[in-house]
């Protein structure tokens, strides 16, 4: 009885293994070739994955997926990389150029410039019930979209400096991922949260 059942799961198992696949993705899914270029040194795997986050959520998971094969990437980095290190913005000549080198729908790149927050004292006479706390922050980002199918381009250029409260302060990383995420949904005219 036991090797019954263990030639009826391998027979199943194989049959399984054997079915060709209709395309490289299964859903036949449009792709979204992400590229953040760090200018402060910064920026983590999994902060550049949370600002990924951000842009999928603009885009449903059912219709569109993530380039991820790293030599495909690499064809769209080389030539975006010369243009930001020469202090270029980009255009939409530009990012048609990546989608035809990583045969990508929509090309989403974000360049950061500074992620600073510092602490700043109050100065007489504001300190009269004590001295208070302040954070000082500065954010600054470029972030460009693309999508191939209608040629849509939009650039939004990011640069917010504030002295709140510590208490009430946001760090640098967050204010840029409320930005990338308000720009996201705005390009595909989806209601901002």
């Amino acid at each position: 009885m036991a090797l019954l059942f263990f030639l009826v799961a391998l027979l199943a198992g194989n049959l399984a293994f054997a079915a060709p696949s209709a395309s490289k993705d299964a859903l036949s899914r449009k792709v979204i070739a992400f590229y953040c270029f760090d200018g402060t040194g910064k920026v983590t795997p999994s902060l550049r994955n949370l600002w990924q986050r951000q842009v999928r959520q603009a885009y449903p998971r059912v219709s569109y997926t993530f380039l991820d094969d790293p030599t495909i990437l690499q064809k769209g980095r080389a030539g975006l990389l010369s243009l930001i290190q020469g202090g270029d913005e980009l255009t939409a000549g530009d990012l048609e150029r990546v989608t035809a080198a990583t045969e990508a729908d929509v090309v989403a790149v974000m360049v950061v410039h500074t992620m600073e927050s510092y602490y700043v004292e109050a100065l007489f006479p504001f300190w009269e019930d004590g001295p208070e706390t302040y954070v000082r922050t500065l954010s600054a980002a470029d972030f460009y979209l693309y999508r191939k199918e209608d040629g849509k381009f939009k650039k939004k250029f990011l640069r917010k400096a504030e002295t709140k409260d510590a208490a009430l302060a946001t760090a640098p990383e967050k204010e840029i991922q409320y930005a990338l995420s308000d720009f996201a949904r705005s390009f595909e005219g989806l209601p901002l949260i």
